[in-house]
């Protein structure tokens, strides 16, 4: 007997055309999926709302899933201070400079 794969957090969920007025309907997988249940993210489910975490108790409608063939890159290390001197060392005041313009701009905002 084969094994039925359900989605995981994160994969894009295909509905069919009795949704969404007959256009159909995308959301995400959010949490607390079973084999029988599942809460996702979507958006405009009702014309009152623009986004929102919705149970569902079924899979009626649901056509699959898509999910990314590979798992994005670990962000890199933000660099030390020691090297983001070393690669501006010709520059440093100018590049300290801008750094605090940024945080106080950031802080206007």
């Amino acid at each position: 007997m084969m094994e039925m794969i359900y989605h995981l957090n994160g994969d894009i969920m295909v509905w069919s055309t009795a949704v969404g007025g007959g256009a159909g309907h995308i959301s995400i997988a959010y949490k607390d999926i079973t084999t029988t249940s599942f809460v996702c993210f979507g958006q405009n489910w009702t014309i009152h709302e623009r986004t929102s975490l919705e149970p569902h108790a079924n899979y009626n409608n649901v056509l699959g899933w898509l999910r990314s063939k590979t798992t994005p890159p670990e962000p890199p290390e933000p660099p030390t201070p020691e090297a983001l001197k070393k690669k501006h060392r010709f520059n440093w005041q100018t590049f300290t400079k801008n750094i605090r313009n940024r945080r106080n701009l950031t802080n206007r905002i």
